[in-house]
């Protein structure tokens, strides 16, 4: 269990801009930082930094006179609003496309983000929304013809263009089905740099998921990916 001291600079840390809010608003209830790990931290935090860069453009002076259960229900209610407007038919895509496979306007495409947390990726693809502010989003992309726009797989690389996470919806590992376009990524996108995969093999595609062939061609290719820090 971490110290309440690394618990501080753990979320110093993640949750940089508003790290003093938020401890203060834990110590509000009395609650003993050492006795909770990471994960208990995140679960308590996540909400209340979400609400405040999704709902209130950042302003945490809005919630100084709330508790954290007030902040949590305020978190909820804006969730559920949005997730049931939320929709990607006739998306219109604003960011940075980076590698573009789509023909005649249907199929895949990798995207820059250039942000460390979206509320569209909240209820694009399930998961927390937020890295460091040091890291970066990449997301593949697909238009169907339907008319939908559905994120497949997400990327997390930090400022160094060193590849921290590889994941699919809900946090699990992406679908095997969606390697060659990994490949590609690796291939061709020269800002990545490395891997740095802070996670487990159970969770996160990894270059290892490669087949044996695309692997070889890779540290062929670009050898320095495999500076793993």
């Amino acid at each position: 269990m971490a110290s309440g001291i690394k618990n501080v600079e753990f979320i110093e840390k993640h949750f940089d801009k508003h790290a003093e809010f938020i401890i203060a608003k834990i110590r509000e209830l009395n609650i003993s930082l050492n006795k909770k790990s990471n994960k208990n931290i995140n679960e308590l935090v996540y909400p209340i930094v979400n609400l405040i860069d999704f709902s209130l453009n950042g302003d945490s002076n809005k919630l100084v006179n709330k508790t954290i259960d007030e902040i949590h229900l305020m978190y909820n209610e804006w969730y559920v609003l949005n997730k049931n407007k939320f929709t990607t038919y006739n998306y219109n895509e604003i960011n940075n496309i980076i590698l573009d496979y789509k023909i005649n306007g249907v199929g895949y495409y990798w995207v820059d983000l250039n942000c460390y947390y979206s509320s569209e990726m909240l209820f694009r693809l399930h998961n927390c929304a937020r890295v460091n502010s040091y890291q970066n989003f990449l997301e593949l992309r697909e238009y169907t013809s339907d008319g939908y726009n559905h994120s497949r797989i997400v990327v997390v690389i930090d400022k160094f263009g060193f590849i921290n996470q590889i994941r699919g919806d809900y946090n699990l590992k992406p679908d095997m089905m969606y390697k060659d376009y990994i490949y590609d990524l690796f291939l061709n996108y020269n800002k990545l740099k490395g891997f740095k995969f802070l996670f487990t093999k159970e969770t996160d595609f990894t270059h290892m998921d490669l087949t044996k062939e695309q692997l070889i061609s890779l540290r062929k290719l670009r050898p320095e990916l495999f500076t793993i820090v």
